[in-house]
């Protein structure tokens, strides 16, 4: 990527590391690996399990085709690790076509990961990405893994070697049947190997119990032939580094502070030592492994080593000042940060943290930030760097240490950041009054205070005036705040803070009178430019596009985005679960599945009940509270409700849906005139009654015998524009079933009524997309019944070929669209026509996930197509060709198929339809017998297949009719087509 540094990048972790001196062959591991045929495989234990050594052995057995990753602590950073993947596969050889088309923008690595993979999977041999020390990633740069993984083509492997306790998680693999694992217990050394070793190393068999088959301790005790056996690593390296002259066993310590070693290391750490030091070092048995030109120390012996290092305190930071400057030369800038640190260099490393903070602003790479700057000590910390710590553990949801570090800064010397900071956890606890004296001390901070962030903070503080007034009922004013950000962040040119400020805004316009479907595409194309933001950015974009697709009755389709954007990132933005739970319940509550609904609501009644988030409690406590209510289970509801109580009492109320959910709950414990009075006071604060509020009030009054011509009219208002709230009475029919008969009866919006009783029924019945293809005569495409203005592409065809022929595997449809291409060059060509298909109905359908064009495996296995079941999709050339009725035929059949395309099956396709045409149009003139409508359809049928035999029945049949003029026309036709001319009736009638 163009931001990344790119001095002087080793190679040595792209090669794959040279036997050791005396290993193992391991031919039960390596038969395993290679029979695997799933796409992910992890080895998961603890250091010296030999992990890296087997599978350097299993690598030198491949023929080449494996690319070798060793990571690094930059790795953490998911662009440092996306360009270590891109450097990886350029190492090893891989034609990059797409990426360098691509690379030289600046763009988020999720974005830029989809040119590599084009590239990987273009690559005609099935390839090996082994990952060594997957414990470096961060959840960030593990989420793009996940997503490498995702994508990678039918064939291609990832082994990733890691330590238990890692960010990159096998888990979900395993449950989809694509992943597996190989645990500490498999890579221990059996019995019988550790006698193979024995007799390697002309010693005594170890007892069965001692080391328990660990591989390190294993390998060291035969080094060591130490016949008064210690358990334990340290013994058995200090064994084996008294075995080297004393000037090397002096210099060992200080070398442990470098990843890896190289003849002239000890240079660069000031220290002398003989040309052999790595033969020496090698040949007394201590476990380092050469990687090509280098060596990589074991984990097991650095720690030892950095242990006695340790002990002489003037060594230890004078050889990390000299490792942190040999860091920043070769362009890595968290290595040398720690080093800087380790060195008791603050400055240093508060210079090259510096460095980093706009990259961590830019892609809120929050817990990169946390990492790096909690190792910093407090009172080193600049004002800008304690206040982005406190909100970036504001943004993970470390909430009260976020307020704690806030205050602090403020204390000291106030920062717009920290005010933000605390404005955030205003906000989350429900504290508005609060919120509202931290935005404006941020932003009397600005006006008073220079600093580099000003233009950000000014955004991000609008942005949150804009969240309180819509909290406090103030649609108007939120809006015109909201746009306000929204312009300044487009100016300030940060793309990510772009959306942000833009998904503030398009939450306030839901609360307002918006045209829905008009709100639904604003936030469908929002949500297709978050889509490669990082998690933080995109939840809040997530969140309100599904809260629409509720809204426009596709609960289903809210769901699966729901679900999909926790699923990929709820390891790596925890709140995002929390935050989300709430609509995913609702959603469920959508669809009538009222059991998966109530436990969601209960699980984030628990969450915020354990994590002191007042503002959510609330909502969720009043989804589970009304299933309860709905199903007859108001024991339940009460039971939850004042186990909940002391929590509700203490949030501040906020405006509108609070109201509504205040007074439900004084409801529920048997207080129905504070509940109505609450129920009033909702009203009052939206422009559209809260649908909760008025079920509610109609509720309350019914029990009293009393309907109201008010109540009935709020209730259509409100279901007009709230529309996901029908799942309210349909939840609780039985409840308001009496109610609306008895509005109906009262002719109080009698059809309205009538409308709600007649489909409280139809919850969850999502009516499937429906999609026309027009192919016969011309080309047109009608999206649910619309027409739209997509035009023929070469893409589009490939659609059209794959409903035409059902059964078409990818190859085929190449072969048949590209018949002059290479069948790599095909392939990578179907496959890019098939996203742009897809991207083009995402689009269309205003859906981001879906897949109209789906496939079995990624491309390289030649999968068959399968078009989406949830979609209709209809062709009029098909109803043609599965129609035998002439009437039909003819409404259809309006001029030839596909006339824009002169590929070969398209040319033979026009024939099949034609002379199917043909036969049934003779098939209806022979049962119409010798009539002048006989003679027409006859007429039809040789201007469809213009065959030799139709145009001489047409003579017959005109000649016994006296036709003559139309016997001379067909005899014409006749004749043309024996010289290749195209044939034509003269007399032709329709």
């Amino acid at each position: 990527m163009s931001s990344l540094p790119v001095r002087r990048r080793s190679q040595v972790r792209f090669s794959v590391p040279e036997p050791m001196p005396q290993g193992l062959a391991r031919p039960r591991l390596q038969k395993q690996l290679t029979d695997l045929t799933i796409k992910v495989a992890a080895l998961l234990a603890p250091s010296g399990y030999g992990k890296t050594v087997l599978l350097a052995q299993w690598a030198r057995q491949q023929n080449g085709n494996v690319i070798w990753l060793k990571l690094h602590q930059e790795d953490r950073d998911a662009h440092f690790f996306l360009q270590s993947l891109v450097d990886a596969f350029q190492y090893f050889g891989l034609n990059l076509s797409y990426w360098k088309s691509g690379a030289i923008l600046e763009t988020s690595p999720s974005h830029a990961l989809l040119a590599l993979l084009n590239d990987v999977n273009n690559h005609p041999s099935d390839l090996t990405l082994i990952v060594d020390g997957g414990e470096h990633l961060s959840d960030d740069s593990a989420n793009l893994l996940n997503a490498f993984v995702d994508g990678l083509g039918e064939g291609h492997r990832i082994f990733v070697a890691q330590h238990e306790a890692s960010s990159f998680q096998i888990a979900p693999f395993l449950a989809s049947g694509i992943g597996t694992e190989i645990n500490a217990g498999q890579l221990r050394f059996t019995e019988h190997e550790v006698d193979v070793l024995a007799r390697t190393f002309e010693a005594d068999p170890l007892p069965p119990s001692d080391l328990h088959g660990w591989p390190a301790g294993v390998m060291l005790e035969f080094h060591a032939q130490n016949n008064q056996f210690q358990a334990g690593t340290e013994h058995l390296l200090l064994t084996l580094v008294r075995r080297l002259p004393e000037d090397i066993q002096q210099a060992l310590p200080a070398l442990s502070v470098m990843e890896i070693w190289t003849p002239t290391t000890p240079s660069v750490l000031h220290l002398n030592l003989p040309g052999d030091w790595l033969d020496q070092v090698r040949r007394v048995g201590l476990p380092v492994l050469q990687q090509g030109k280098a060596f990589i120390p074991h984990d097991a012996l650095r720690e030892y080593l950095q242990d006695t290092l340790q002990r002489d305190q003037t060594q230890f930071k004078t050889v990390q000042g000299y490792a942190a400057q040999q860091a920043d030369r070769e362009g890595r800038p968290y290595a040398a940060t720690l080093h800087f640190l380790a060195a008791g260099q603050i400055e240093s490393a508060l210079s090259m943290i510096q460095n980093l903070v706009p990259g961590w602003y830019r892609t809120a790479n929050w817990k990169i930030a946390i990492d790096l700057l909690s190792k910093v000590p407090d009172e080193f910390l600049t004002s800008e760097l304690r206040s982005l710590l406190a909100l970036s553990l504001g943004e993970t949801g470390e909430g009260e240490r976020a307020e704690t570090l806030a205050r602090r800064q403020i204390d000291l010397f106030p920062t717009a950041t920290a005010y933000y900071a605390l404005a955030l956890r205003n906000y989350r606890t429900n504290n508005f009054d609060e919120m509202q004296k931290s935005i404006d001390g941020g932003l009397e901070t600005i006006r008073v205070t220079p600093s580099p962030t000003n233009q950000r903070d000014t955004i991000q503080l609008l942005r949150s005036q804009a969240v309180l007034f819509i909290s406090s009922g103030k649609p108007e004013a939120a809006l015109e705040v909201a746009e306000d950000a929204v312009s300044r962040a487009t100016i300030y040119g940060d793309n990510s803070l772009r959306i942000a400020t833009q998904s503030v805004k398009a939450h306030i316009m839901r609360g307002m009178k918006y045209d829905s479907e008009i709100l639904l595409e604003q936030y469908f194309n929002l949500y297709k430019s978050s889509i490669n933001e990082n998690p933080h950015r995109m939840m809040p974009v997530v969140q309100t596009y599904a809260r629409q697709l509720n809204r426009v009755r596709r609960p289903r389709e809210s769901l699966e985005i729901l679900k999909e954007y926790t699923k990929n990132y709820g390891e790596i933005y925890p709140l995002a679960d929390f935050m989300l739970i709430g609509d995913i319940s609702l959603a469920y509550l959508s669809l009538g599945d009222y059991e998966n609904s109530l436990e969601t609501a209960l699980k984030g009644c628990k969450f915020s009940l354990e994590h002191d988030h007042k503002g959510y409690l609330s909502s969720n406590l009043f989804t589970a509270l009304w299933i309860y209510f709905g199903t007859d289970r108001l024991q339940e509801a009460e039971a939850l409700l004042r186990s909940s109580l002391h929590q509700i009492d203490q949030t501040p109320p906020r405006a509108g849906d609070d109201a509504s959910e205040r007074a439900f709950f004084k409801f529920i414990l048997g207080v129905p005139v504070e509940a109505l009075e609450l129920a009033d006071q909702a009203f009052t604060f939206d422009q559209v009654p809260e649908t909760a509020a008025v079920l509610l009030s109609m509720l309350i009054l019914h029990q009293k015998g009393e309907v109201s011509k008010d109540l009935g009219h709020k209730l259509r208002e409100a279901l007009s524009l709230y529309s996901e709230d029908h799942a309210l009475y349909q939840v609780a029919f039985s409840k308001f079933e009496p109610i609306f008969q008895a509005y109906k009866t009262a002719g109080i919006e009698k059809n309205f009524f009538d409308d709600l009783l007649a489909n409280a029924y139809l919850i969850g019945q999502i009516e499937k997309k429906k999609l026309r293809l027009t192919v016969i005569g011309h080309f047109r495409i009608d999206i649910n019944g619309m027409s739209s203005r997509l035009g023929y592409s070469t893409a589009l065809e490939t659609l059209i070929y794959r409903v035409l022929h059902p059964g078409a595997s990818q190859d085929e449809i190449a072969v048949a669209i590209w018949p002059l291409s290479d069948l790599a060059r095909g392939r990578g060509s179907v496959q890019q026509a098939r996203r742009t298909v897809n991207r083009t109905f995402q689009t269309a359908f205003k859906q981001p996930g879906m897949e109209l064009l789906q496939t079995a495996g990624s491309g390289r296995r030649n999968p068959g197509w399968m078009i989406d079941t949830e979609v209709h999709v209809s062709c009029d050339a098909l109803d043609i060709l599965s129609s035998m009725d002439a009437q039909t035929i003819q409404n259809l059949y309006k001029g030839s198929f596909l006339p824009s395309s002169n590929h070969e099956w398209v040319i033979d396709f026009r024939v099949l339809i034609a002379r199917h045409v043909a036969r049934v149009y003779q098939a209806h003139a022979n049962a119409l017998g010798e009539t002048s409508d006989a003679l027409q359809w006859l007429m039809r049928a040789a201007m469809a297949d213009q065959e030799p035999d139709t145009f001489e029945r047409v003579m017959a049949l005109s000649r016994v009719l006296g036709r003559q003029e139309i016997e001379r026309s067909a005899q014409q036709a006749l004749e043309a087509l024996r010289e290749g001319h195209a044939p034509y009736l003269t007399h032709w009638t329709n």
